[in-house]
């Protein structure tokens, strides 16, 4: 079947039905001129208020929705953040070493620039997943305000369980200590070290107790010092790892890292590419769907427009 990509070089037909030539259309003409479908289909069910059609035979126990963000070069050289989402559900593995680990399996992507786009789309993909008769909902990220603010209240509060990722709040830990101790001390690796432990088998109150006694009584605290004071504030409760590791949640956010790195960074940051807003979001829907492996439904709802130009006469042969 012959599938038509639309370019500034005008429509070209490829009976190549994966991303290669999509990007040699890239590199040949510099852009991609063409709608993507998933922002009009996604107004277009919240216009309507009707959800998709679940496409799961077994309800999943639990459904984790992960979010997080990453820059992209605009033609002036500035930096615009593009979201993606994974929804996806885990599976417990033994590694090599014989420990159980929770394994993110059949991931799909979502990805959009505006924060309520990607609400939307990570809900319908959630509902599709069988989201509405799941006993739980899990949404993780790195501590953005965003991922709470918006992605959360799309489920039922009931149950949908918040995570900060463990990974993410430990750096913070490391940073403090290495500003206290110094970089690669003995101090700092006793210290950081004890201080994660007790995060992911106590709680968060403890280590901020610990950071908060990093502050000096008669000078004003490191920057760094602070900045982890303020977000084990803000994020402490979700930092209830003890419990997550009893319930056998993955408190790890590295879905949504490998999704933003898989779906955008390897594609809109090789070196030396700028792009107009409105392709990078189009190439990022199109990775979303071939990385989710939705690419004979993304060119099925994909209608291009006609093209419009005035044809030149050509002078005749002498």
């Amino acid at each position: 079947m012959l599938y038509l990509l639309i370019c500034s070089n005008g429509p070209r037909r490829t009976d190549w039905r994966d991303e290669r030539a999509l990007l040699d259309c890239n590199i040949a003409c510099g852009c991609y001129i063409f709608i993507s479908p998933v922002a009009g289909k996604i107004r277009q069910a919240w216009g309507e208020g009707g959800l998709p059609e679940g496409d799961v035979t077994t309800v999943p126990q639990r459904l984790y929705v992960s979010a997080d963000g990453i820059n992209y070069l605009l033609p002036d050289g500035q930096g615009k953040e593009i979201r993606v989402a994974a929804v996806y559900e885990t599976q417990e593995r033994q590694n090599k070493k014989g420990e159980t680990e929770i394994r993110a399996i059949d991931i799909e992507y979502v990805a959009a620039t505006d924060v309520e786009t990607l609400a939307r789309a990570a809900y319908l993909m959630a509902v599709r997943r069988g989201a509405e008769l799941a006993q739980e909902i899990v949404v993780s990220g790195d501590g953005a305000n965003w991922i709470w603010n918006r992605i959360t209240p799309m489920f039922p509060g009931q149950k949908t369980t918040e995570v900060v990722d463990f990974y993410h709040a430990s750096e913070y830990i490391w940073d403090a200590g290495k500003t206290v101790f110094g970089p690669e001390t003995p101090e700092t690796e006793r210290w950081a070290q004890k201080q994660c432990h007790i995060l992911k088998h106590e709680g968060p109150e403890t280590v901020l107790a610990a950071l908060r006694a990093l502050c000096p009584t008669d000078s004003q605290p490191p920057e760094l010092v602070t900045k982890a004071i303020t977000y084990f504030e803000n994020q402490g409760q979700r930092m209830d790892y003890p419990t997550y590791i009893q319930q056998g949640l993955q408190i790890g956010s590295g879905s949504a890292e490998s999704a933003v790195k898989q779906v955008v960074g390897v594609r809109l940051n090789q070196a030396g590419m700028r792009w107009v807003p409105e392709h990078a979001e189009a190439v990022a829907h199109v990775r979303a769907a071939i990385l989710s492996n939705h690419w004979d439904e993304f060119w099925t709802d994909f209608h291009p427009p006609p093209r419009q130009y005035n044809r030149k006469d050509l002078p005749l042969a002498a």
